[in-house]
């Protein structure tokens, strides 16, 4: 079952007495929706998701809760903005986290858990499968993904055993990416220390943002997705490793201090647009992470429109 990972957290900033529209652009299962929505009748939700899987299952949650009349939901990443020019918003989310439906249910190689096909796109419209890409880069493409999406250390030898493995069939199944990756680390009785709980968790992370170009895709789309705030309005993001917060981090810096912005940024805001409303990131309580081990790595930064 999935968790609203910082629930109680994340209403506490968008559950402001006139927030009448919400956009969450990870809709996920409308956890995070389906609690805002019972705070006011007044309310309406614009929902996305860039897994129309998600979307349907998030469409008949809402339903079953008698929100049928109270919500517009469309396909799509947040990234490329689907409901643009067509309202405002008093409170957007992005919840960048993978939903546990992912990892434990979807068959699409998410999960190094079980032995499933490497797809790992969560738009199966768009893009190629992890598989197909491993079938066709170069050594230095793979320990570059490796390394910059992963921080593996050991990116040039895994990159090395997968190019090997195409004499044999190439790499197609979780479990033949996760056997390299115990055999980089089999000698190494110290292996936790570099690369985690377990020695494949910073490769499997490193090829799904890679496959579905997360880190461009937050990196070049904040300042639009800001710019659909209202006035008063708030946009709370919820992020899941260092490299997704330290973007967050310092987009929220630039758009409320300006000069840090890019040229193009500059152009449509200006000193007092924004103020952030969280000076360090919020992050999940004791009795939340016992219940739920995924919200440890959680950060939630907000930040509020203050004028045009």
């Amino acid at each position: 079952m999935h968790v609203s990972v910082l629930l109680d957290e994340v209403l506490g900033f968008l559950d402001q007495e006139n927030a009448l529209s919400l956009w969450d652009g990870t809709l996920g299962l409308a956890g995070h929706s389906l609690s805002w929505l019972e705070k006011s009748t007044g309310r309406k939700l614009y929902g996305s998701d860039a897994d129309s899987c998600m979307l349907e299952l998030a469409e008949e949650n809402l339903i079953a809760a008698g929100y049928r009349n109270r919500i517009s939901l469309r396909h799509g990443n947040f990234s490329d903005l689907p409901f643009e020019n067509e309202t405002t918003f008093d409170a957007i989310l992005l919840d960048l986290g993978v939903s546990s439906l992912h990892f434990d249910h979807f068959e699409r190689g998410f999960s190094y858990r079980f032995d499933q096909r490497l797809d790992m796109r969560l738009d199966t419209t768009e893009r190629r499968p992890l598989h197909e890409w491993l079938a066709s880069a170069k050594r230095d493409e793979i320990r570059l993904v490796l390394k910059k999406y992963g921080e593996e250390p050991r990116a040039g030898r895994i990159a090395d055993l997968i190019i090997a493995a195409r004499e044999n069939g190439g790499i197609t199944t979780t479990l033949q990416l996760k056997d390299i990756c115990e055999r980089v680390y089999a000698k190494d009785r110290n292996y936790n220390k570099h690369s985690g709980r377990h020695p494949y968790v910073k490769s499997f992370q490193a090829f799904r943002i890679f496959i579905n170009d997360e880190i461009n895709r937050l990196e070049n789309s904040i300042e639009a997705v800001a710019r659909s705030l209202a006035i008063g309005g708030r946009l709370a993001i919820i992020s899941f490793h260092s490299l997704e917060d330290r973007i967050v981090k310092h987009t929220f810096k630039g758009l409320c201090e300006v000069p840090n912005l890019s040229p193009t940024a500059r152009s449509h805001f200006k000193l007092g647009d924004f103020k952030l409303l969280t000076k360090k990131p919020v992050i999940a309580h004791e009795k939340e992470i016992e219940a739920n081990p995924r919200s440890r790595s959680a950060k939630l930064r907000v930040i509020e429109r203050t004028q045009n």
